[in-house]
């Protein structure tokens, strides 16, 4: 069998792993043996399966076309991120005459609709007999705005900019190093004079 060849099992894995995203549930349900095993031994041999270059290439094959299928590409990912991360509470809620109101659905712009995490709408009755008063809450949840930043200064490489601008020279060059820029990190000095 040709090293490029999947076997029955390798293939199974990958699609395995695709629909449950996780090493060892793939490993278990590809038909791999698992009974009389430590939980660490199991673990230790899906990663090592996963590993193998021609089912890490397979996984990857099987992500893109679920990607390509459902329409996820990179600007929609960073697109979607980015409505959340620049989102804007008054956007969606106004204030006027000591009330809250909340901003009609179809008003909102697609990006602010997009940030909103959760709608809950809970009802009331305040006072007796003709009194009575049925009252209305609504209560709106943007998706966290501190995640959506992260997620994007991390895409960006603002984190690896930001460690390369504080001057220290060894993790400015470890960060080169890990873009691929340099062959390998600068000696000390103590190591140069005694060369």
């Amino acid at each position: 069998m040709s090293q490029d060849v999947l076997t029955a099992r390798e293939q199974a894995f990958a699609q395995e792993y695709i629909a449950a995203k996780s090493y060892i549930e793939a490993y278990r349900l590809a038909g791999y043996a698992t009974e009389n095993m430590k939980p660490e031994t199991i673990s230790r041999r899906a990663i090592d399966v996963a590993q193998r270059p021609r089912v890490a290439a397979r996984i990857a094959q099987l992500q893109a076309e679920a990607a390509e299928r459902n329409g996820v590409n990179l600007d929609r990912v960073i697109e979607d991120l980015a409505a959340v991360a620049f989102s804007d509470i008054t956007r969606v809620v106004s204030y006027s005459d000591g009330e809250f109101r909340v901003k009609s659905f179809e008003m909102l712009s697609n990006a602010d609709q997009r940030a909103i995490k959760k709608v809950r709408v809970r009802c009331a009755v305040e006072g007796h007999g003709k009194q009575t008063r049925h009252i209305e809450y609504i209560e709106i949840d943007l998706h966290d705005k501190l995640a959506a930043l992260d997620k994007l200064a991390r895409h960006l490489g603002l984190y690896g900019r930001d460690n390369t601008q504080k001057g220290d020279a060894s993790l400015a060059a470890l960060y080169e190093l890990v873009q691929g820029r340099t062959r390998g990190l600068p000696c000390s000095r103590e190591e140069e004079e005694g060369d």
